[in-house]
C-alpha cells in the first residue's frame, strides 16, 4: 500500500514539475512575450528574456536550447532601438563630430570626411555613383560616364 502511494506521489510530482517547466518555458520565450521585436538582427540582449530562456535551459536542456535558438533567430531577444548601424574606425574607436545646428553644408561635410578618413571626398561624384535599387543603366554612354567618374574618384581602382 505504501508503495502504491509513493508511486502515485512520484507521478503527480513529476507531472507537476513537467507542467511548471512547460509553463515557464512557453512564457519565457521572447517571441511570445514580445512579438513586436521579431525581425531585429542585432542589438543589446534583453536580460529578462535571456534569464527566462536560461531557466528553461536549467530545467530541460533541449527546450531551453530551442527557446534561445528561436529568440535569437527571430530577433525577439534583442532590446528595441539598440541595434547599431555604424562600425568603428581602423583603430576601433568611433569619432563623434559636432556640427552646426542646421547641419553641415556639402563643403563642410566633405572637409570633415576628408579630415577623418584621409581621403579626398567629392560628394558630387559619390552621388553620381549611386544607382537606386532595381534601376538599370540602359544607355552605354551613361555607363561610361559613371564608370569614369568612379575611377577618377578612386572608388574603383584603375584597370
Amino acid at each position: 500500500m505504501d508503495r502504491s502511494l509513493n508511486r502515485q506521489f512520484f507521478r503527480k510530482t513529476t507531472v507537476l514539475a513537467l507542467v511548471v517547466a512547460l509553463v515557464v518555458q512557453v512564457s519565457s520565450c521572447g517571441t511570445l512575450l514580445h512579438p513586436e521585436r521579431r525581425g531585429q538582427t542585432s542589438g543589446r540582449i534583453d536580460p529578462s528574456i535571456a534569464i527566462l530562456d536560461g531557466l528553461g535551459l536549467l530545467l530541460f536542456i533541449i527546450p531551453g536550447l530551442i527557446a534561445y535558438a528561436i529568440d535569437f533567430s527571430s530577433g525577439a531577444i534583442y532590446l528595441p532601438g539598440t541595434a547599431g548601424s555604424v562600425t568603428p574606425g581602423a583603430d576601433g574607436e568611433f569619432v563623434v563630430v559636432q556640427t552646426s545646428p542646421g547641419g553641415p553644408t556639402e563643403a563642410e561635410l566633405e572637409a570633415i570626411l576628408e579630415t577623418h578618413t584621409g581621403r579626398d571626398i567629392d560628394l558630387a561624384v559619390e552621388e553620381a555613383a549611386r544607382i537606386p535599387s532595381g534601376q538599370q543603366i540602359a544607355d552605354p554612354d551613361e555607363f561610361q560616364v559613371r564608370y569614369a567618374a568612379l575611377i577618377e574618384s578612386g572608388v574603383i581602382p584603375q584597370p
